[in-house]
């Protein structure tokens, strides 16, 4: 069971498929991709904890920048670089965080956001076209 849960955990596979997300895609379709692989992940991880009552794996990858998932998410944001407002190391914690927060059913009352919410949010923010221009 804990070699389930081990493999569960490792970020490798997540990796893998953000890196095969197809460059050809726009960049907030490419973004919508990595927010449905990174919700798939986040939902076998809370299944299989719930079921198995194990926690994550003590020292696996315990340095956010060690771990692969994260370099893949990088390596997806950094052809955009100049579209951000920040590293794309740090839109990747970003992205990584907000994904975590829209999906989690304890933070989204059984009604997680869908990657195209995640994505606009994170790019747009919340507040109207309308209401930016108003304040510029």
């Amino acid at each position: 069971m804990q070699a389930t849960v081990d493999a569960a955990y490792d970020p490798a596979q997540v990796a893998a498929e953000l890196a095969s997300i197809d460059p050809a895609l726009t960049f907030e379709q490419r973004l919508e991709d990595a927010v449905r692989i990174l919700q798939k992940r986040l939902k076998s991880i809370w299944q299989l904890t719930s079921i198995s009552g194990m926690p994550r794996p003590v020292g696996l990858h315990a340095r956010t920048s060690a771990r692969p998932d994260i370099a893949a998410l990088v390596a997806l944001l950094e052809p955009y670089r100049d579209r951000l407002r920040s590293t794309p190391a740090a839109a990747a914690q970003l992205l990584r965080g907000f994904t975590l927060a829209g999906t989690h059913p304890a933070m989204t009352a059984d009604s997680p956001m869908t990657p195209a919410e995640i994505v606009s949010v994170l790019l747009d923010g919340i507040r109207s076209a309308k209401q930016a221009d108003e304040q510029c």
